[in-house]
């Protein structure tokens, strides 16, 4: 999403309605994720920041990167078990409970793994 928008839509519905949508202009989107059961998406931004999103809302949580070299790369949400995976820079992968809380990453636990150096 390099224009900085997400559209979703429902494609169960005869009329194929849009169920989603966030703009945030100026802001290029690499990866997003989103949870059907409470209509949230969480995408990483270009600079490597994760952030969660609600329908036509702003930024509900924004995870900033602990420095521009361990910044996210990737999601992919396990909703229903309440974990979110986000891929890292540096190649390893936290495990962040779901759904995200405001107040950045010292209140979101999470478990880190080392895949590569």
């Amino acid at each position: 999403a390099p224009s900085g928008a997400i559209y979703g839509w429902s494609m169960e519905s005869e009329a194929k309605e849009r169920a989603f949508e966030h703009v945030s202009k100026g802001t290029d989107y690499t990866a997003f994720t989103y949870d059907f059961l409470r209509k949230l998406v969480v995408a990483v931004t270009r600079e490597g920041h994760l952030r969660m999103m609600g329908h036509l809302d702003a930024t509900l949580v924004d995870l900033h990167a602990d420095s521009a070299s361990s910044g996210y790369t990737a999601v992919v949400l396990a909703a229903h078990i309440g974990l979110l995976f986000a891929g890292m820079r540096h190649g390893a992968v936290r495990v962040l409970n779901w759904p995200l809380r405001p107040g950045g990453i010292g209140n979101n636990s999470y478990r880190q793994v080392a895949l590569h150096a």
